[in-house]
């Protein structure tokens, strides 16, 4: 961190020296110094008012086309306020063609749809209609009680429900859903063997 005369802190404040000042910006209504450095001259838009980003984002609006219920105003504002920083030390039209291109991106997302909440939603899909007749849990329910094989019990429910992603998990689900109940005999443990 730099000191200037008199011991005032330099680095990082964009009030303390006027010689800094290259140039100003009219965006809107609101006016901006163009300074010598690029950070100095954005960090205008991280400390101004509401008020100041209100207008210049009103300016915005009008000259690019812009919907004004634009949401976030900072990054629109701060990729003009760069535009003309550019156009400021490096002559009309100065600006990098990448950067160029973000604006211009950015602008384009902002002229097509509204941002916040006033965005529209997509509609809700339709609720699929249930369909009368045994349902997957009859058809493992009922092998269960069978005393069918797990694998016999998903061939049976892919018989009936081609798209059903059943597998031995949801057998197994079941399986236990029935012991819970008292409707399955509880699993015998096996003897170790001794050898």
């Amino acid at each position: 961190m730099r000191k200037r005369e008199g011991g005032e802190h330099y680095h990082g404040d964009y009030t303390k020296s006027g010689s800094d000042v290259i140039g100003e910006a009219l965006i809107g209504d609101a006016k901006f110094e163009i300074r010598r450095g690029m950070a100095l001259t954005l960090r205008q838009i991280e400390v101004a008012s509401s008020v100041t980003l209100d207008a210049a984002y009103a300016g915005l609006v009008k000259q690019e086309g812009l919907h004004k219920d634009g949401g976030e105003r900072r990054a629109p504002l701060t990729y003009e306020l760069q535009r003309r920083w550019y156009d400021a030390t490096n002559g009309p039209g100065g600006e990098p063609k990448r950067v160029a291109a973000r604006r211009e991106a950015l602008y384009a997302r902002l002229r097509e749809e509204p941002v916040g909440p006033q965005k529209k939603e997509a509609p809700a899909a339709a609720p699929k209609e249930r369909q009368s007749g045994p349902s997957i849990a009859h058809f493992v329910r009922k092998g269960l009680l069978e005393g069918q094989p797990t694998e016999d019990i998903i061939r049976t429910v892919k018989l009936a429900f081609p798209d059903a992603k059943c597998d031995a998990k949801h057998v197994a689900f079941y399986r236990h859903q029935l012991r819970k109940k008292g409707e399955l005999p509880e699993q015998q443990k096996k003897e170790p063997a001794n050898g």
